[in-house]
């Protein structure tokens, strides 16, 4: 029978375009979703009637769709119609590694690059406990945008006694004996089986560390490390023979690299890394603390498509972030976010809430624990969290101690840890108790764990509608909102539902104060009415008044938030940068910071690196930072990796070292794939960094940065804050400051008033828009912390200035900014390039400052 004839015109909604495939698994077409419009890759078992064909289809499926992640190519549906059982699959465009590698191998920064991405895909399945025993370069498909999707799961198998979805029990089979007779059947590709399964013994994910060394190998030296004549000769090769070491073929590949490939293709599986969590942390360079080769399925922390920002404190999250940037070149005011939780034992009396709503937190319809301390302990977390005190992680943590079968409190520590992962050992708990929830834990569950957007907020809003909220519930719903209108619109609803939950009042807060600090401080004030000791409502009153210019009122206010949580590092960052402000000595500084002047801080530039840049030891700011990103954690999220490199960068920048932050940022690029949620904004800006110093081609730089305002703009769904983000960020020299205001022309925004003002400033400013950016510029030296929080920012907000009244004529206003640089880094070591060009023109002006 012709293909023609023997292809179906529909299978069931799906109108059959092409073939795009045929194997032994079934046959698999380019089709039409009618009802979604949208093109798929449809899989069809052919003789549904084989009960073991059908099971293993089944199971492919079903094992495919328990994972999400961006390396996986997205099951949409299974189905069966009229008898045919079908799967319906993401169409992926490109081609596969084996189309790329007929080319011959990869260079080996494109070959780690891909090794990364499979890892990451690879690595979400064995969370799950799934071996994939089919993975080879066919699998691997690489978008035009070079994006690597892992497909066909088709021999998959769950691993022992886990299951395949929350409430389902996997259907588990013994593996497949593998032999060569005629009375057995290979399940899998001999060239890229590992030991154990060449020889029909029990799999685990080990075989998949195997079979992906296989693969690395024959990227980086263009053959496999396993030949023979016959398919059996293959088979005794893996399970008997050594192979040749991959040096000895591709001498290029560094040292670091073959040896991860050596151990990938151990043939005892206890001396192969334990699982792909650890093989990626491994190419970051560092073995991952928590898989270890004792454990058979639990792999270390992984990339998670999770939306950022849904958790317990998504905007404060935020607002940490914005901080970093800041020092890149924002110049918004400094957020003084959270600080650490004090234990219970010290919390004031005048903490715990009789609000009615805090005691609803727990109502009925969430589970509750027959162990009575344990939820007493949850009763007081949920009132520590509605009153913004910040014990209820700690609180949360004691009452699953005290019950391990507490649903409820899994669920909450879930939330606020703000980790909503998979990987989280809370939601393990979560899954295992899943019989113990209640219909609205199971709701709760159900949107928290979908990977989409717009589908997350859809769910929520459903979510909402029917049980109402409580007030982590409009939290959570906030940190999805993505325009300003959505955000009024859940402040409201929440707070006419619960109008003293702090967390809601905060973050209210936190978005007026971007555009008017003065309505901003009316809800600080309201928050703190309501909870005096609100950690994050203190330190937010501290910031409004710093960025309004009430240095000593801002003063006073740190020292409160230091009197309600004396061990607070954000606290004390804060007090630093005041006491800089106003001109305090390095040592009064360092003795604010205490014991934190050498916290990496998280999300925050570590303060003695703030110090280093505050007194002008160029070098030093450079040495620490760097220091740091060497010992940040390969499988960190990005944001750990780019906060040290981005300042080391800057430092080097100012001391005229272009390629040396060129070489950092390409590094920084080659690397980043093995990390954890990544930060598109991040990618612009080293992109940029990299092509000024000769390390990246100009248009490839535009081009990522035009793709990172892009995800930008849909994200926050605000036009402006994208631009700003990314072509503002980016924008360093002229030339590049002048595609920057085109763009921003081309959108027709305005950009944002009280928001990465820095950035903003010097993009106008360098691309010929001088008096627009004035208000922008001013904001950086008024700033009561700018000098030390924002070291970089206030001096060339100072330098924008000078030249500004310069061509304005006012001279004596030019000296001024060119003598408060002078005075601040008229002593850089190594020099400031900034200073340099301040000497020129303060001698050109004949201005009278003496340095």
């Amino acid at each position: 029978m012709s293909e023609v004839a023997s292809t179906p015109e529909r299978i069931a909604q799906f109108r059959i375009v092409g073939v795009l495939g045929r194997g032994g698994m079934g046959v698999v077409y380019r089709a039409q979703d009618e009802s979604l419009r949208r093109d798929v890759a449809l899989k069809v078992l052919p003789d549904a009637g084989d009960g073991e064909r059908r099971q293993r289809f089944l199971r492919e499926a079903r094992s495919a769709a328990g994972i999400t992640h961006p390396n996986v190519a997205v099951v949409h549906q299974v189905g069966e119609d009229a008898g045919r059982v079908y799967i319906a699959m993401e169409l992926v465009a490109g081609e596969s590694l084996r189309e790329r590698l007929q080319r011959g191998p990869l260079e080996p920064a494109i070959a780690l690059d891909v090794a990364s991405q499979i890892a990451r895909g690879l690595a979400a399945a064995h969370e799950r406990g799934i071996v994939h025993r089919d993975l080879k370069p066919e699998n691997v498909m690489i978008t035009p945008d070079g994006v690597v999707k892992l497909l066909d799961f088709g021999l998959a198998k769950a691993g022992a006694d886990r299951k395949l979805e929350r409430g389902t029990e996997a259907a588990l089979a013994e593996t497949e004996m593998l032999v060569t007779s005629d009375q057995g059947r290979i399940m899998g590709t001999p060239e890229y089986m590992s030991p154990e399964q060449a020889t029909g013994e029990a799999l685990d994910v080990r075989s998949d560390v195997f079979s992906y060394g296989v693969v690395l190998y024959e990227m980086l030296a263009g053959a496999r490390p396993f030949a023979g004549a016959s398919t059996g000769a293959v088979l005794v090769a893996i399970a008997r023979d050594a192979h040749r070491p991959l040096r000895e073929r591709a001498p290029h590949v560094e040292e670091r690299i073959a040896a991860i490939v050596e151990t990938c293709l151990a043939k005892r599986p206890e001396e192969r890394f334990a699982n792909a969590g650890e093989v990626l942390a491994a190419l970051g360079g560092q073995r991952s603390p928590r898989a270890t080769t004792a454990s058979r399925t639990d792999v270390a922390p992984v990339a998670s498509n999770r939306p950022q920002g849904v958790s317990a404190k998504p905007v404060r999250a935020a607002l940490a972030a914005l901080v970093i940037l800041a020092l890149l070149a924002a110049g918004a005011r400094w957020v003084l976010s959270r600080g650490a939780a004090p234990s219970a034992s010290s919390t004031p009396s005048a903490v715990a809430s009789t609000s009615p709503s805090a005691a609803a937190d727990h109502a009925a319809d969430f589970s509750r624990s027959t162990n009575a301390e344990a939820q007493h302990l949850y009763d007081e977390a949920m009132r520590s969290y509605h009153d913004g005190t910040e014990q209820a992680e700690a609180l949360l943590d004691r009452a699953v101690q005290a019950d391990p079968t507490f649903a409820a409190a899994y669920l909450r520590k879930w939330l606020i840890a703000s980790k909503l992962t998979a990987q989280d050992d809370a939601h393990r708990h979560l899954i295992l108790l899943e019989s113990q929830l209640t219909p609205r834990e199971r709701a709760i569950v159900d949107f928290s764990e979908d990977p989409e957007p717009a589908s997350h907020r859809t769910k929520m809003d459903a979510y909402l509608d029917r049980f109402g909220g409580d007030c982590m519930d409009w939290v959570v719903r906030l940190g999805l909102a993505t325009t300003d209108e959505d955000s009024v619109q859940s402040e409201a609803r929440a707070l006419s539902i619960d109008a003293t939950c702090v967390p809601v009042l905060w973050m209210k807060a936190s978005r007026l104060g971007r555009a008017s600090p003065q309505d901003a401080m009316k809800v600080v004030d309201s928050c703190l009415a309501v909870s005096p000791h609100a950690i994050d409502c203190l330190g937010m009153q501290a910031s409004l008044l710093d960025t309004t210019g009430q240095c000593e009122s801002a003063e006073k206010s740190v020292r409160r938030w230091l009197e309600v949580d004396p061990d607070s590092s954000d606290a004390r960052v804060a007090l630093a940068g005041l006491l800089a402000g106003r001109g305090e000595s390095t040592e009064a500084i360092r003795e604010a910071l205490g014991g934190e002047a050498r916290a990496s801080g998280g999300f925050e530039i570590p303060p003695e690196t703030q110090l280093s840049f505050y007194r002008g030891d160029l070098a030093e700011a450079a040495r620490i930072a760097r220091g740091i990103a060497g010992t940040a954690r390969p499988t960190a999220i990005e944001w750990e990796h780019f906060i040290p490199t981005s300042a080391a960068m800057l430092a080097s920048t100012e001391a005229g070292d272009l390629k040396g932050a060129a070489d950092l940022a390409a590094d920084y690029l080659t690397r980043r794939s093995a990390w954890r949620d990544p930060c598109w904004r991040c990618e612009a800006v080293m992109a940029a960094a990299a092509a000024r110093g000769g390390r990246m081609d100009a248009r490839e730089a535009q081009r990522r940065i035009a793709q990172a305002f892009d995800v930008g703009s849909k994200k926050w769904g605000q036009p402006g804050d994208a631009w700003a983000m990314t072509y503002a960020y980016a924008a360093q020299t002229p030339s590049e400051a002048a595609m920057a205001v085109a763009k921003l022309d081309d959108l027709g925004v305005t950009p944002p008033s009280n928001s990465f003002t820095g950035a903003t400033g010097r993009a106008l400013f360098l691309g010929g828009r001088g008096e627009r950016a004035r208000t922008f510029l001013e904001y950086n030296t008024t700033l009561c912390s700018g000098v030390f929080a924002y070291a970089l920012n206030w001096v060339h907000a100072h330098l924008y200035l000078g030249e500004l009244d310069e061509q304005a004529g006012h001279v004596e206003s030019a000296c001024g900014h060119y003598a408060k640089i002078l005075a601040r880094w008229g002593h850089a070591k190594p020099r400031s390039v900034t200073a340099d060009e301040v000497r020129k023109r303060s001698a050109k002006l004949g201005c009278d400052a003496q340095h």
